[in-house]
């Protein structure tokens, strides 16, 4: 073992890249779903290449919502890579009707996959009042 941490090679100092949705306010009525899109493409546009991200350690989603009762919220990100995640299953307990604040939903599920291209976050309501 200690013969292969003399070879080791750490990754890179961690670097972030950030995007909003373009159109982050909608309605989602009874038994339907949104799809907010975001364009990653100036992850790697970085002028410095240190700070250039290429590949995925962690996803982070904040996201602000309200909805009659958030258990029945759904929530999956899809990555340019086609990969999707389940960030917020639904939930029949969860009768809560303060929504979500700047929650952070988090993966790791993408991890290796490069961020390049277009993000769909997909937003479901699969109750019966709308949310927002």
């Amino acid at each position: 073992m200690t013969w292969y941490a003399s070879g080791w090679q750490n990754v890179p100092a961690m670097s972030s890249c950030e995007s909003t949705t373009s159109n982050p306010k909608k309605t989602i009525v009874a038994h339907s779903a949104e799809i907010f899109s975001m364009d990653l493409n100036e992850c790697k546009r970085n002028s410095d290449t240190k700070r250039q991200v290429n590949h995925i350690e962690q996803v982070q989603v904040f996201i602000t919502l309200t909805a009659n009762f958030r258990g029945t919220i759904e929530i999956y990100l899809d990555s340019p890579a086609n990969t999707t995640t389940q960030l917020l299953p639904k939930r029949d307990h969860d009768r809560n009707d303060q929504g979500f604040s700047n929650w952070a939903f988090l993966t790791v599920q993408l991890w290796g996959e490069s961020p390049h291209g277009q993000w769909r976050l997909k937003v479901s309501n699969t109750g019966d009042g709308s949310g927002k």
